[in-house]
């Protein structure tokens, strides 16, 4: 019967990675993308194109990463232009 290397500090089925094995190696977690999503209506934009949540879930396939995206605020085109109508709409006339 043929005994598993142990190396000192790694555990759990990374120790059977083959860089690891082989030369001794750790690979160092890819992060996962940026993606940009709106403060108000929570739409995610992806290629220029704004997207429902559940869409852009799908379409990225997140449920399949290793790790869950990181997400950086922004705002929609649509929120946007009713933000400022609103503001239009409560500034006082002169």
């Amino acid at each position: 019967m043929v005994e598993p290397v142990v190396l000192k500090g790694v555990t759990g089925p990374r120790a059977c990675d083959p860089l690891i094995l082989m030369f001794g190696l750790q690979r160092k977690p890819i992060a996962p993308p940026v993606l940009l999503a709106c403060a108000w209506c929570e739409r995610v934009d992806l290629d220029g194109h704004w997207h429902e949540q559940h869409a852009a879930i799908e379409r990225l396939r997140t449920y399949e990463w290793e790790r869950p995206p990181r997400f950086r605020s922004s705002i929609c085109d649509a929120c946007i232009g009713t933000l400022s109508r609103k503001r239009e709409w409560k500034e006082p006339t002169q």
